[in-house]
């Protein structure tokens, strides 16, 4: 079995500064004024989004099984869990869609890490 880390974290993202009233707030030249803030990453649902992308190009017996994987990472989010354990074709099935899978991006790390780099426990 595999462990899949689940802690909530959060990733740097830059956003425009705005006044109390909402207003964006904007600098010399009439630039908007930008500040980097820390937000909670959408981990679960980035997971899903991967495994049941389109562009994985699966038949329908692989969708419903992927689907179920998903539908235990969603359970294990609603119930608050900060760990999931998958069976070995589960996690197999998951790292395939991760490695078919092209457009990550920086903020993609962590979760690239935790899912690929899933300690085995008994």
């Amino acid at each position: 079995m595999k462990k899949i880390d689940l802690t909530p974290f959060t990733i740097p993202v830059l956003i425009p500064v705005v006044d109390e009233k909402g207003a964006i707030q904007t600098g010399e030249g009439n630039s908007r004024q930008m500040t980097w803030q820390h937000v909670p990453y959408p981990f679960i649902d980035n997971i899903i989004n991967i495994v049941l992308n389109s562009k994985q190009e699966v038949t329908a017996r692989q969708l419903l099984e992927r689907n179920m994987v998903c539908e235990k990472l969603e359970l294990a989010e609603k119930s608050g869990d900060t760990e999931l354990l998958l069976d070995q074709k589960e996690y197999e099935m998951l790292t395939l869609s991760f490695e078919n899978f092209k457009g990550f991006g920086r903020n993609d790390v962590e979760m690239v890490k935790r899912i690929l780099s899933a300690p085995e426990v008994e």
